[in-house]
């Protein structure tokens, strides 16, 4: 690591760029300064028309704020603490400001300790469906009923409704009876299923269910077939050791599901298994609009790749 840090340092990559960023913030200051007094004093029409511009400078003011939130837009403390509490939550949001709070102070402070860190959580350890279900507003967990709401969450097969529209959506009421309804629907297969099988079963039994009076059309997209990476293969033992190397802890293996196509493209032309190193956490909200990423788990998963590699050749060798 000290290594890395020297590198970065010759090449100038941690450097602060004090002046350029509150030169950006007193800049972009004016421009949200002129378009707030539009839209207080042009008419409606026009406001409305510098909405999406108001909003781009707005966000770009919140995220230079963001970079005080990581310490990374002053040399000083203060500046960087300024840029923190002052701009980043007047221009992002309370909300915000609340996540800045749990992820940044909390998080940092405690990085990746359960029941510490409010960013991760003890589950799978000890799965609370209460709280599981206060955490995404639900009132009760569905499925088969032969297994827990995590096994259905991971070991089991999926059918979801990613998207449904049809008809009249627009403000108001309308009494129309809508022509045509649609839906996107994906699957998540397991061990032993086959796409094209699962696929046309689907076809198959939405067309039977199909009432006379309406017609039914399934137009297939793509689909992949499932891979799992044993726990005893020599790539899962050296990520295992790699992890436990540079985090501390031996880490526990929990299945999950994910679309990555090209892993069984992987295990079925090259008879290769596939170990993928992930280094997020449930928090950093992937593919939302707050998405984030710790810098703590980005150096970490520089220390740890190196590990994976020396300890993948000994047990690759062995």
């Amino acid at each position: 690591m000290a290594d890395l840090r020297k590198k970065l340092q010759e090449k100038n990559l941690l450097d602060k760029p004090t002046a350029k960023s509150w030169a950006k913030v007193i800049s972009l200051l004016g421009i949200v300064g002129i378009l707030y007094s539009a839209h207080i004093y042009l008419p409606l029409k026009f406001g409305l028309l510098l909405i999406p511009i108001t909003a781009l400078f707005s966000t770009t003011l919140a995220m230079t704020g963001h970079e005080g939130v990581h310490s990374s837009a002053c040399q000083s403390k203060a500046g960087n603490t300024s840029l923190a509490a002052i701009v980043f939550p007047l221009f992002a949001g309370l909300s915000m400001e609340y996540w800045r709070e749990k992820h940044n102070v909390k998080h940092h402070a405690h990085p990746n300790v359960i029941n510490k860190d409010p960013d991760i959580h003890s589950w799978p350890f000890t799965f609370s469906e209460e709280e599981y279900k206060a955490s995404i507003d639900i009132g009760a967990t569905e499925g088969e009923p032969a297994y827990s709401a995590p096994e259905r969450m991971s070991i089991r097969p999926t059918l979801d409704v990613n998207g449904i529209w049809g008809g009249y959506t627009g403000e108001g009421a309308k009494t129309v009876i809508a022509s045509e309804a649609h839906a996107k629907i994906s699957m998540r297969l397991v061990p032993d299923q086959d796409p094209d099988e699962i696929t046309q079963l689907f076809k198959n039994h939405f067309e039977s269910i199909c009432p006379e009076s309406c017609k039914v059309e399934v137009s297939i997209m793509h689909g992949a077939h499932p891979a799992v990476t044993p726990i005893d293969h020599p790539g899962y033992r050296a990520a295992a050791a790699a992890m436990e190397s540079t985090f501390g802890r031996k880490p526990v293996p929990f299945r999950g599901g994910g679309s990555i196509p090209i892993v069984t493209s992987f295990e079925k032309i090259l008879g290769l298994k596939t170990v993928l190193m992930g280094f997020g956490l449930d928090s950093d909200a992937i593919h939302s609009p707050d998405e984030h990423y710790g810098v703590f788990n980005y150096f970490k998963g520089i220390e740890t790749i190196p590990h994976f590699h020396a300890r993948f050749a000994e047990f690759h060798a062995g």
